[in-house]
């Protein structure tokens, strides 16, 4: 078995042993198989580990032969529990929708919900974001690229934990197709700043129209972390911008 791919780099998240319902543990024992990249069957107790999966050279297959049944390929990083991903895909049956997320309770809880809605156009990959963009996905492969409400790592001393920096958004640039578009949404204003500053910097995206930004931000779904947000009257910052 090759070893994983080495890499240096801050992670922008911390992982927590959180508890599995049973629905949930169940959904991973009997579904995952049908949505967890990398789409094989593996040993119960592997989907049952908190442990991310490692991205190895030989997990490395392009995901073009997945992809060439569906319209167009979407990809939602940070899922979270998985409520906006899966009213996307509801909403595109035509469109193969790609989440990832390390939290474990978050993607069997988009397994579950997802196996009992009869989703077939939903595939997850448990790993950490920077590696997958890094060494797996394909380049100019995505229509859409979604990164909605990140962790703000609110504190100074954090604020370099935080996913949106020139590196991420070099990374996603990359699998975006030639009119692809990225959509970031956070509702700390300080954070904000921060995406507006790393991505008027980037010459390779350009603002999507305000037609065009007012029709993607009313068809977004809202994520439980918005609505939280939103009960404790923060305002919602969102950046639209297209690749060309």
């Amino acid at each position: 078995m090759q070893q994983p791919l080495t890499y240096r780099q801050i992670k922008s998240f911390v992982l927590r042993q959180s508890r599995l319902t049973k629905a949930q543990q169940l959904a991973l024992q009997e579904y995952a198989q049908s949505y967890i990249y990398p789409f094989k069957a593996l040993p119960t107790q592997d989907y049952l580990q908190h442990k991310p999966l490692e991205i190895t050279q030989d997990i490395q297959t392009p995901l073009l032969e997945e992809a060439a049944q569906w319209h167009k390929q979407v990809i939602e990083i940070g899922f979270g529990n998985g409520d906006s991903l899966l009213s996307d895909c509801l909403l595109e049956p035509q469109t193969l929708f790609f989440g990832i997320e390390v939290h474990l309770p978050g993607v069997a809880r988009l397994i579950h919900r997802s196996h009992h809605s009869s989703i077939q156009n939903l595939k997850i990959i448990r790993a950490d974001a920077q590696q997958v963009l890094m060494h797996l996905l394909p380049s100019e492969f995505f229509d859409k690229v979604g990164v909605f409400f990140p962790d703000p790592w609110h504190k100074k001393k954090h604020n370099k934990r935080r996913i949106i920096n020139p590196k991420f958004i070099e990374n996603v640039v990359k699998i975006l197709n030639s009119t692809g578009i990225l959509h970031i949404a956070t509702d700390w204003e300080d954070y904000a700043n921060h995406i507006h500053n790393v991505l008027t910097a980037e010459k390779k995206l350009q603002p999507v129209t305000q037609e065009e930004f007012s029709k993607l931000c009313q068809a977004r779904a809202k994520t439980a972390y918005e609505k939280r947000g939103l009960s404790l009257n923060h305002k919602i910052y969102e950046f639209i911008y297209r690749k060309g």
